[in-house]
């Protein structure tokens, strides 16, 4: 297969971006390499050059795109005032990523929806449990530093306390994606907010 003579970051872009949206839509299993040459406006060749299949375009697409959740959560953290403050701005922006923003939007379509789980390339799924990990370690420093700050009780089941953060957030995601006619996660954020520092705290009580 004939390659470009040199690299070009801007095709790069230009294959992944064409790559979420078709996979987005087709799902792995669904998708050709022909499809994302055809979305991309390249030649299969240019795709080539990157990338040697099309499980390596799909584990690059992810391994790179799975930051996002992470980046997300740690923007809306830099400007808080306290840590509570902080895993409050985290969940808020969290929903409100959710409704707004196309790429996170791409995103959780893929990973929530257009994956089939035996077809999935291990370099994608572990790009993806990287980041699990990263955003659960994450909420957990907040949520020590909350105790520590007396924000929350001394008391606190730490552990439970990231599972329901991201369990209930991951939940409101995926319920979302499947029927987003039945609620705005921006709408309801402050609400479930509401709901899981009240369940925190009574559970240490």
């Amino acid at each position: 297969m004939p390659r470009p003579k040199q690299a070009d970051p801007l095709a790069r872009r230009q294959i992944l971006a064409a790559a979420t949206n078709v996979f987005s839509r087709q799902g792995y299993a669904g998708t050709t390499l022909d499809d994302i040459t055809a979305a991309a406006n390249l030649s299969k060749g240019a795709i080539y050059w990157y990338f040697d299949s099309k499980a390596a375009l799909f584990a690059a697409l992810l391994g790179e795109r799975a930051s996002i959740f992470s980046e997300i959560l740690e923007d809306a953290a830099r400007q808080a005032p306290s840590p509570l403050a902080a895993l409050e701005a985290m969940w808020l922006r969290w929903m409100e990523a959710l409704e707004t923003d196309e790429g996170y939007q791409a995103y959780v379509r893929l990973a929530h929806l257009r994956i089939e789980v035996a077809d999935e390339p291990r370099e994608a799924m572990d790009a993806r449990r990287a980041e699990e990990r990263r955003a659960q370690a994450f909420v957990t420093e907040k949520l020590l530093a909350a105790v520590a700050a007396g924000e929350l009780p001394r008391a606190l089941d730490v552990e439970a306390a990231v599972l329901s953060f991201v369990g209930v957030g991951n939940g409101l995601v995926r319920a979302w994606l499947l029927v987003p006619e039945t609620f705005f996660p921006r709408a309801v954020a402050p609400r479930i907010w509401q709901l899981l520092v009240a369940g925190w705290r009574y559970s240490s009580g």
